[in-house]
């Protein structure tokens, strides 16, 4: 069975991805919606539970947001920072997990080099370093006491090497056109 193209693996996975990438989205909004209201206006929820931790003499104070039908838990800093750097961390995903559909989509074609699939890459890696960097910045502004640089330069990291994964399929691409124009 061939992996990328027509009557591929890629081709019966796009669908059941697609399901899971949107619904993902949606739980993540509502979500995001509940931990924002508890925060900033103390609104309280079944679904939020407030956990303290108490790890080598410092007490943390932690939000749990539970997944509706799900076991799926988000666990954040219970502060204004703490949600704020989970939803952008969400954000970050919820964006991810919508390019690599339409990548994956892209993909179930028999033509995988194609403009769609580059300007899909172009827009994944791009949005990844810039959420990086505004993850990045939003904890050293907020939150320098708590600085953790994993997620930002995770997003970063990722986005340069879909960066250079584009340029292959660009690359790609135009050697597909010039054999095209031979023929």
């Amino acid at each position: 069975m061939k992996i990328i193209g027509k009557q591929s693996l890629v081709s019966w996975i796009k669908v059941p991805f697609s399901i899971f990438a949107g619904i993902f989205c949606i739980s993540s909004v509502w979500i995001c919606s509940m931990a924002f209201s508890h925060a900033f206006a103390g609104v309280p929820s079944s679904n939020i539970s407030e956990k303290i931790y108490t790890v080598n003499e410092k007490t943390y104070s932690t939000l749990q947001v539970h997944y509706p039908f799900s076991n799926v838990i988000l666990t954040m800093n219970d502060s204004k920072e703490g949600v704020l750097l989970a939803l952008l961390n969400i954000i970050t995903l919820s964006f991810s997990l919508v390019c690599a559909s339409k990548i994956i989509h892209g993909f179930s074609t028999d033509n995988v080099f194609n403009s769609a699939v580059i300007k899909n890459f172009k827009i994944l890696s791009y949005g990844l370093i810039i959420l990086g960097f505004i993850t990045l910045c939003v904890d050293l502004i907020l939150d320098n006491s708590h600085f953790d640089v994993t997620p930002p330069s995770l997003s970063i990291g990722i986005g340069i090497t879909l960066l250079v994964i584009k340029e292959i399929f660009a690359q790609g691409n135009d050697l597909k056109e010039q054999t095209d124009l031979t023929i």
